[in-house]
């Protein structure tokens, strides 16, 4: 991957993280969805499963639709 698109990825993470967070605590009550092409988001969103899992994320916060 270049390096000119690294402070793009983090940029995209922090966005996801915050709308996660935004929706978790009720300032997003609006549906949102993420596209991933070509598996983009499956790791971020194979973490949050994870952190699911360990009790770290409530299950409502985390049925964020991504096709």
């Amino acid at each position: 991957m270049p390096l000119a698109w690294q402070p793009l990825l983090l940029g995209i993470l922090e966005e996801v993280i915050e709308m996660w967070n935004a929706i978790k605590i009720g300032e997003l009550i609006k549906l949102i969805g993420f596209l991933n092409i070509k598996g983009y988001f499956d790791r971020l969103y194979s973490l949050m499963n994870s952190c699911e899992q360990a009790g770290f994320l409530i299950v409502q916060a985390n049925n964020i639709p991504i096709s």
